[in-house]
Parts: structure tokens; C-alpha cells; sequence
């Protein structure tokens, strides 16, 4: 059989031919599934922080360990990306009150880097809580990142801290009841992302005696319990003992501050005062013998009334293991629930969350008690807000054998902060006085940073391209504030790069994080 010859060189010709071929359909590709798909994104500001970090400096305690990251001010930061500040800056650790200085010359650490799913709305409705990218109708150059908290045909406003909607028509007439808007209703992971640290019992400073320190756990019964152990809190057992929270507004961030602002919102003591409701405590239990009892505390305003006042929340779970759930007066707002005795040696990692009037109770990592809680807007409006110093009363009780407690920890909620109508604690307000009154293909959107986020409470200007688009488009005009469908490029869902660590803050050498890449709630 004959064979064909190749002249010399033409493989070589044939198979460049095939890797040019190769390398432009995989170019092609890359750009269409980067237009069509999924695209990267840089964190580019602190708005969405600590969920999502911008450009950041991250601070390591020196006296507790904690890390956190704080923001510091435009001007304090040189063009090679150097803090350079006369004289230092000053920062405060959240946990341990230790004031650590940030020295000139350390390095901010760049954004987290995202990936963004762009065809998902064109499958999908967006839905409440999703962490979106847009092009913002006042700068329609910029890309923002913020959740999405308000939906078409909808009205929408904040209270207390705390997000409310109602249905309403194409013209603007209400087609259902106010209702608050839950996180935990979505995804429990959405809730559990944006949980704000109040205090962790692993964070305890070397030096005891460093100024404004203080355990903030204490007990009237001192002969009961060891509070000064690092890592424990040592019950010694015998009789009853309970230990609470004492919350100090000089100490622990409020409702509206995070670590991560500290350094420009220093003036903002208002910030400090906002009282806290929507709160979860957590903790370990260990005893030594079996059938301890234990007993989880806080207030809440659970009633439906215009009256409604704090009153104490108790989750018991008895030596026999029934767990009940108590308001004052023994009144029980959840069926008892049997969850066997504990049992001696053993870790039994407990939960108490009110957040959003929805009362829950975790064991061992599982929701095995809950209770919603609608109250009547009119009601809502009427009752007597929080004042400043209103804090839950958050108590731990034992009672039974030796038993120690790990990781306790106190966290808040989320505080929506409105921008009109004045107070922070009373405001009922979030665009022009009032609700915001959402039409077809309209959305709302928050940074979770609700202090210093530049969202929808504070667009009053818009591109003239942009109004045009929306009364071509929606047939309706584009009012301040608003993002609409066609402005949105899609959901963000993973961290693919998170912040780098630096462990020398004065070295360009960065280590990636591996540890934090994540998926976005």
C-alpha cells in the first residue's frame, strides 16, 4: 500500500496551525463566559464590611490575640500603599480595650477579590438578601457592591434597626400588611454571616491590669465561679449559679460602630449609644457528671402591643433534659421539647438567638425550638422606642455538678441605620421622610457597613442617560436611591481570593489566605 509523504517541516506547520487554533477558541471562550457568566470583581471600599473587606489594614492584639481590620482615612495613606500619619494612629482592640498603635510605614492590604455570577437574574427573580453588583445610576462608570434588601412592588423602611415591608400596586396602594424582614427567613447562613462580635471568652489580655480591662461576665456569687481562667469560666457547682453580661457603653462597641470604622468615626459617640436587642449568645458546657442544668437569658419585646416592653427570655434545659423556653410570670412560649439528659464529659454546644423577632434555640449545631413574632405596624410605630442605655439583661445559669463553659460569646445584629426623621434609635424613615416605594423591575439596596455605606439612602443624584433609560425602559422615571433591573450585573457567590496575610506589616511579601476563601452569604 502506498504511503504519503509528508514534505519536511509540515508536521511543525500543521500542529502550530492547531495550537494557534486552540489558543484562540480558548480566548474566545474566556471573554464570552467572562461577558455572559461569571466575571471578577476587587472589593474596591470598606462598605460592605467585615463581610466583604476593601483596602484595609488588619491589626493583630498584642495583648489578647484578636485580629480585626480597621480603615484608615484617605489622606493617611501614602501612593505606594503605606500608612503615613504624624502622629501614629491609635486603634482600639474590641475585645481586650488594649490601645495598639498603627506604626508609619505598614502596608494596607488590598480587597477581597470576587467572583460574580452575570446570567443568574436572566434565570431567576433576585431575592432579599443577595449580596449584588451593579452599575450605580448616579456614577453609571462605577461598579457597587451591597445587598439587596428591597424588592419590586414593594414598600420598604427602617425601624429601630430593623427592615420592614409591604406589598403595594403599580399605584402605589398597599396590597398586603407590613411585616419585618427576617434574615433567618432566607438562609440561616445569610443571618450567621453578618452576626457582629460583641465579646468571645478566648480573647483575654496578658496583662490583667491593662487600663479600661475588665472580665465582663460577673457574678453575685463569686464562690461559685472562676471568670479570670483564660479560654474557661470554671463553675464549681453545689447550688444554683449564674453569671451576666455587663454591658459597658465605654467598652463594648454599640449597636452602629464597628472596629473596622474606628479611625473615622471617632467623633461619632452617638454611635456608641444605640441601644442593643437583636443579639445571640452562644457557649460550650462541659460537667463532670451527668444531669447539670442549664439556663440561657435575654430580653426582647415580644409582645404585639403598643406597649410592649423588654421582658426576660428564658431557654432551661432541666437536669432530665426537657428543654422549656419561659417568659416572666412562668409563662411558656414554646412547647417543652425533650432533648435527653446531659451528660457528664461530654461538650454540648448551645445557641440562643433573638434576632428580627424570631426567637430561636440551637443544640449541637440544630434549630430545636423556635418562635416568630408579628407585631401590628400600628402597634410598632406607637410602642416607646429603646432608649440609649437599654441593653438585654444576658444571663448563664448553672446548677448541678462541676461544669466548665467555653467559647462564650456574645454577638449583635446588623443595625440599618435611616438617614432622615433624625435619631438613630427612633428613625422611621429611610428616602425623603419616608418609606421607599419600590415599582416593577425596581430595587433597594444597603452596605452592611450601615454607617459609612454610600447606598440608596444617600443617591439624590442621578445620569440624566440613566432617568431616560428608565422611562424608555420601565416607563416610569428613576428616582434617587433606586437601582433598577437593567442596571444589575448580577450575584456576588464566592471569594476566590480573599485579603492576603502580611506577617511582617512594614514587608511587601504576602502570604495568600487560603483559609477564607468562602462563599458569600
Amino acid at each position: 500500500m502506498a504511503e504519503s509523504k509528508k514534505k519536511k517541516g509540515e508536521n511543525t506547520v500543521e500542529d502550530g496551525r492547531e495550537v494557534l487554533a486552540s489558543v484562540v477558541i480558548a480566548l474566545v471562550l474566556a471573554f464570552v463566559f467572562r461577558a455572559y457568566v461569571v466575571e471578577a470583581f476587587v472589593i474596591p471600599t470598606g462598605s460592605m464590611a467585615p463581610t466583604l473587606l476593601g483596602r484595609h489594614l488588619v491589626v493583630n492584639c498584642d495583648q489578647c490575640g484578636y485580629g480585626f481590620d480597621v480603615d484608615p482615612k484617605k489622606d493617611q495613606v501614602a501612593d505606594n500603599g503605606t500608612v503615613q500619619t504624624s502622629p501614629s494612629i491609635k486603634v482600639i482592640c474590641p475585645m481586650c480595650r488594649n490601645r495598639q498603635t498603627i506604626e508609619n510605614g505598614q502596608y494596607m492590604v488590598s480587597g477581597d477579590r470576587i467572583l460574580v455570577h452575570k446570567y443568574i437574574y436572566s434565570l431567576s427573580e433576585p431575592r432579599r438578601w443577595d449580596v449584588v453588583v451593579f452599575k450605580a445610576p448616579h456614577q453609571p462608570e462605577l461598579n457597587y457592591i451591597k445587598r439587596l434588601v428591597g424588592l419590586p412592588n414593594e414598600e420598604l423602611i427602617i425601624i429601630e434597626g430593623n427592615l420592614y415591608t409591604r406589598s403595594i400596586d403599580d399605584q402605589e396602594q398597599p396590597t398586603g400588611d407590613w411585616s419585618i424582614a427576617r434574615k433567618t427567613d432566607r438562609r440561616l447562613a445569610v443571618q450567621r454571616a453578618v452576626w457582629q462580635p460583641i465579646y468571645h471568652s478566648s480573647y483575654v489580655p496578658m496583662d490583667k491590669n491593662l487600663p479600661g480591662w475588665k472580665v465582663p461576665w460577673t457574678t453575685r456569687q463569686p464562690k461559685l465561679w472562676d471568670l479570670e481562667t483564660k479560654g474557661r469560666y470554671h463553675y464549681y457547682g453545689g447550688m444554683s449559679g449564674s453569671i451576666e453580661f455587663e454591658f459597658d457603653p465605654n467598652f463594648h462597641l454599640g449597636a452602629d460602630l464597628f472596629a473596622y470604622n474606628q479611625i473615622k468615626d471617632r467623633n461619632a459617640t452617638i454611635h456608641w449609644q444605640v441601644p442593643i436587642e437583636d443579639i445571640r449568645l452562644a457557649v460550650a458546657v462541659k460537667a463532670q457528671d451527668d444531669g447539670l442544668s442549664v439556663t440561657l437569658q435575654t430580653m426582647a419585646r415580644i409582645d404585639d402591643t403598643a406597649t410592649a416592653v423588654p421582658v426576660p427570655i428564658r431557654a432551661k434545659i432541666d437536669a432530665k433534659g426537657q428543654l422549656t423556653i419561659k417568659t416572666k410570670g412562668d409563662r411558656e412560649l414554646i412547647k417543652p421539647v425533650e432533648l435527653g439528659p446531659l451528660m457528664g464529659g461530654q461538650t454540648y454546644e448551645l445557641e440562643m438567638w433573638f434576632v428580627d423577632q424570631h426567637l430561636m434555640f440551637w443544640f449541637n449545631g440544630k434549630v430545636v425550638a423556635q418562635k416568630k413574632y408579628d407585631i401590628d405596624m400600628k402597634n410598632l410605630l406607637a410602642r416607646e422606642p429603646l432608649r440609649q442605655q437599654d441593653y438585654p439583661k444576658v444571663s448563664i445559669e448553672l446548677d448541678g455538678g462541676i461544669a466548665n463553659l467555653y467559647r462564650v460569646q456574645l454577638d449583635r445584629d446588623l443595625y440599618y441605620t435611616p438617614v432622615t426623621s433624625g435619631s438613630y434609635m427612633s428613625g422611621r424613615a429611610t428616602i425623603d421622610g419616608g418609606p421607599v416605594k419600590l415599582h416593577k423591575n425596581q430595587f433597594f439596596c444597603l452596605g452592611d457597613n450601615s454607617p459609612h455605606s454610600h447606598d440608596g439612602r444617600f443617591w439624590e443624584q442621578r445620569e440624566e442617560w440613566a432617568a431616560d433609560r428608565a422611562v424608555r425602559i420601565d416607563h416610569e422615571e428613576l428616582r434617587p436611591g433606586i437601582v433598577p433591573r437593567y442596571l444589575m450585573m448580577g450575584r456576588a457567590f464566592f471569594v476566590y481570593w480573599p485579603a492576603p496575610i502580611r506577617y511582617d506589616p512594614k514587608s511587601l511579601i504576602r502570604t495568600p489566605n487560603f483559609g477564607d476563601m468562602r462563599f458569600i452569604r
